[in-house]
Parts: C-alpha cells; structure tokens; sequence
C-alpha cells in the first residue's frame, strides 16, 4: 500500500456544498468543523499551510476551539491596497457626480411636473458645502478618516499599522469633494470654464489613482503572499455574507427600499457581531426576533439620533414600539439572506437558523380612499401634462388595481393585445412577483385608452416610465403632495393610513362589489385563489381575457 494521498483535498478538510471545511476529531470523539470560505483548492492549501500548526494543540487542550476559530477568521492587518480601493472608489464617485451636473436640471423638471432649480440658491448651497469641507482639512477634523477606518473594520482589517495612509486617503478624498462643491458653485454661477476645468480634473484623478492601482494589484499577486491570498477567502463572517447578499440581490433595488434593507441588517449585525455564519443558532435568531420587537419607530424623536446600540438598549414605550408588520418584515428578510440564499442559493449552510421559529405577525392595516377621494385624485391627474409620468402613474394604479412596483417598472413589451377580443392588455410582472399569481394578464381599461394612453407610451423603446423606474422612490412623496394639496386624510376614520398603497384597496374593494365572482379579482390583482373570498380550491387554470374585461371596465371613478 502507499500513504500517498489519492483525493484533492488538503489534511484535515473535507468538502461540504463545494466549500471547504476544516475538519478533525477531538479528544471527546466529536468533530471540529468550520468553513474556510473557499471552493479554490489552491486558496484551501494555503490557508491550512496556516492553520496546520494549531491543530495538534486544540486536539491535546492548548489551544481551545474557540481561539483556533478566531485564527480561521483571519482578521489581518490593513495594507495601503486596502486602503487606495477605498479612495480610488469615493473618487470615482465624485467625478461621474461632477459630470452629471448639467443633466440635473432637466430630471428635476421632469420629475416635479416642471419645477424649475433655483441657480442662484443652488450655486450658495454649493459654495456652504465647499466651505464646510475645506473647514475639514484646516482643522484636522476629517470625517471621511472615521469613515475608512469604519469601512476597514467591517472588512475584518486592523487599521492600526496604515493610520497615516487613511489620513492621506481621508484628505485626498475631503478635497476632491471640494473639488466637486466648486464644480456645482461654477456651473451654477455661469462660469462653464472653471466647471469644466475641476470636472477634468476630477476625471483624471480618479482615472491616475485606478492606473496606479493595477501594478500593485498584479505585484501582489506575482508576490503569493499566503496570509494575504488566505486572508481574502478566510472564514466566512456575517459582514460578509451580508455584502454578498445585498451586492447580488440590491440591482433590482430601489434606494428607499436598499435604505430600508440596510437599517434591518444593521439590527443583525448589531446583535449578533460579525460571527462566522455557521455559528449561527435558533437561539440566537430567537433573541433578534426580541431585539427587532423591541425597537422603536426611529423616525420619531429621541430615537432618530440614537445609534442601533442606543437603540437596543432604551426602554422604549409601547406606543413608540414598531409596528407588528415592520418588525416581520425584519424576520421576512432575516428568512430569505439566510434560508433562500445562504441555504438554498450559496449553499453554504445546511440549515438555517430562522427554520422552526413561529413568528407572530399581524398585517399591516391600509384604509381605503372613497370613491369621491378617488375621483378627485383621478381629476387631479387628467390636468397633468399628457406626458406626465405623475399622471399616468396615478390612473393606471387607479384603473388596475396593480402595485406601485408593478405598474412604474412596467416595459413596453409587456403592452400586449388579445388574439381573441382584440384588447390590449398589461402583462404584470413578467420578470418574477410575490408569487405565481403575481404574474397575470391584466387588461387596458378603456378610460386609460380613451385618455391617451397608447400616445403617453409611443416612441418608448425599455420603460414606459423612464423617469420613475429609476427613481421609483420619488413617486411616494409627490403622490403625498398631491393628495395633501387635494385636502384628502392621510387616515380614515378608524385610523387607518391612506397611502399609495390604498388606491390598489380601493380597486379592489369597487371591482368586488361590482364582479360577478370574487375570482376575476383575485386573478387580477395578483392574489392566490383560496377560501378568503369563500372559494373552497384552488383553480387550476387561469381566466381569459375576455372573462377580465368586464371587471376591469366596471370600475371607473369619473
């Protein structure tokens, strides 16, 4: 026989999902098991090269397990790379901010139905926050210092060894925003020459600091240093898993809705600490379950300046307590990074921790707007120019029932019409919804046709609402705005808050009273039939169009 080792697997691994796994018995006949991070074999060899010498010590006690985790983790000491890819990615930012000035007055007018920006207040705003910057930078009290030192730290990189390379990044970024705050004080001002020169200049910082980044990166990877390469696939920690999760799934995000998601994994980090992701447990997903229900509505004072430590710790009382439907939206979330992508998508855990745990959740009420509301919202929106986004963004949700997100993400090609009865229909949600049912055939309400609807969208090659599918985030506001303006109640008589979201309650509360079954709605709207409208099964197939369109021409509002 030969000792030869036969399989491609370093000592003392084992592979799990791909993933590489240390991997050896105790003295107490059980198995210590931690994940390295890594599907590369040749990032595996290097790291066990590491960590080879400490495994003889946990197994006779030297060494306890949890040290040897800690050694897996593989915190490092920051390098100037480290460094230079943070400042390399705050100037970048500024000069396409820079370059995008000009174009900043058109959006504006486009997306507040013709308000026009103000140069003269624009140009003092500007010259405040140069200003402010430049006060930075003579008085050493730099924020962006703080802010790499932070961006570092959460990368599991000690900082401690490159404080002169932060405070050199934190300066050259501090005035690159000087730089910028001048571009807008310029252009605002009407002096073209200057704003074009600080944009040029801008441009070819940001384009030196990425050539100068190159050569070191190859230089690094010519030298193999194994505590870098090992350092960068160490151990996967939830910081990381977390980047990951929000870098693949926050494309497709709005910025209100990645805001949103970021508070909610604030509140996981915070209570958890950035523990590797297999060390997770039910227990501990149980007491962030009692951490989020104990959290305040944080809009409101004192709370809105309290960090998420502050936050966990105050005694809040129960009126300032987030409602039941915000806090399961934490655990909705909590569910899906954890069940559907470390699980299910990644496959880097076997189970997850959120699995077995019962959740209380009580949906969030939504009054409805009266019909009389609704006709005056319906109005409001007919004396908007005919090329409006505002406009039809409100009587299309007004004249389908559809979701906000539904209807202002909407693409041209999803304007079909009906071999059989000739109508033109929206076909919702192509691209994935909340569920199966989400994705339907809804059909063009002949008052949207009669209006101008077929006009609004011609010449439209991607998105019918190419503004607003891109801010979607600034449709809310305006809509309150309007609604405000129109005198309509932000709550109904039993307290129930009217939103954007009622007008799709109202539809549906008009086209149930007006269908001849429950079912044409449920299939419109996007519900699952089920017995909440007194049907006993689910039906297997799927209505015509022509079964819909009566439904959706009962309900109008003028």
């Amino acid at each position: 026989m030969t000792n030869k080792r036969l399989y491609n697997s370093p000592k003392f691994t084992t592979k799990r999902g791909n993933i590489f796994y240390v991997n050896f018995r105790l003295p107490s006949g059980a198995f210590f098991r931690q994940s390295l991070g890594t599907d590369s074999l040749k990032i595996a060899e290097v790291t066990m090269s590491r960590l080879m010498p400490f495994i003889p010590l946990v197994q006779n006690g030297t060494m306890s397990e949890e040290a040897l985790k800690l050694e897996i983790m593989g915190v490092r000491k920051a390098t100037k790379q480290d460094v230079d890819k943070f400042l390399s990615h705050w100037l970048k930012l500024g000069s396409i901010e820079a370059e995008t000035i000009p174009e900043l007055g058109k959006w504006h007018q486009k997306l507040t139905s013709g308000e026009l920006i103000d140069p003269q207040l624009s140009e003092e705003v500007a010259k405040r926050y140069a200003e402010e910057n430049l006060q930075q930078l003579y008085t050493g009290e730099d924020q962006f210092s703080k802010l790499l030192r932070f961006g570092l730290e959460q990368k599991n990189l000690d900082a401690t060894g490159v404080s002169d390379e932060v405070d050199k990044a934190a300066s050259a970024i501090t005035m690159s925003r000087v730089m910028l705050y001048q571009a807008y004080e310029a252009f605002y001002g009407g002096d073209f020459l200057k704003y074009r020169q600080l944009t040029d200049a801008l441009k070819n910082q940001s384009a030196e600091m990425e050539s100068r980044m190159l050569p070191e990166a190859l230089d690094v990877l010519a030298d193999g240093n194994p505590d870098h390469i090992a350092s960068e696939q160490s151990q996967l920690c939830l910081n990381e898993a977390i980047e990951m999760y929000t870098t693949e799934k926050g494309g497709k995000w709005t910025s209100t809705i990645a805001n949103e998601n970021e508070r909610i994994f604030e509140v996981l980090r915070a209570v958890l600490g950035n523990v590797p992701v297999t060390s997770i447990t039910k227990q501990d997903m149980r007491n962030v379950w009692k951490a989020v229900q104990a959290l305040p509505i944080r809009i409101r004072s004192p709370y809105r300046g309290m960090t998420i430590e502050q936050l966990l710790e105050y005694d809040v009382p129960d009126n300032d307590l987030i409602s039941s439907a915000s806090a399961g939206k934490h655990w909705k979330i909590y569910r899906s990074f954890f069940k559907v992508y470390l699980v299910e998508a990644k496959d880097l855990l076997k189970m997850s921790p959120t699995d077995g745990i019962k959740v209380e959740v009580k949906e969030r009420r939504y009054g409805n707007y009266q019909n009389y509301e609704m006709k005056k919202l319906v109005e409001h929106a007919l004396t908007l120019a005919p090329d409006s986004e505002m406009r039809w963004g409100i009587l299309c949700l007004s004249y389908t029932g559809a979701r906000r997100g539904e209807i202002l993400s909407l693409k041209v090609d999803q304007i079909r019409q009906d071999h059989e009865t000739g109508r033109r229909y929206f076909m919702i949600a192509s691209e994935g919804g909340k569920s199966e049912a989400a994705m339907r055939q809804v059909p063009i309400s002949d008052q949207l046709i009669e209006w101008g609807f077929l006009e609004f969208i011609k010449g439209k090659k991607n998105h019918i609402f190419t503004k607003l599918s891109v801010k979607a985030d600034l449709f809310t506001p305006m809509f309150k705005v309007i609604r405000d303006q129109l005198g309509i109640a932000e709550y109904d008589d039993y307290g129930n808050r009217r939103v954007v979201h009622s007008i799709r309650h109202s539809w549906i509360s008009a086209a149930i009273s007006k269908a001849s079954s429950p079912v044409l709605v449920q299939q419109i709207v996007g519900h699952e039939h089920s017995q909440l409208l007194g049907i006993t099964a689910r039906y297997t197939h799927r209505l015509a169009i022509k079964d819909l369109i009566p439904v959706i021409d009962s309900v109008y509002w003028t």
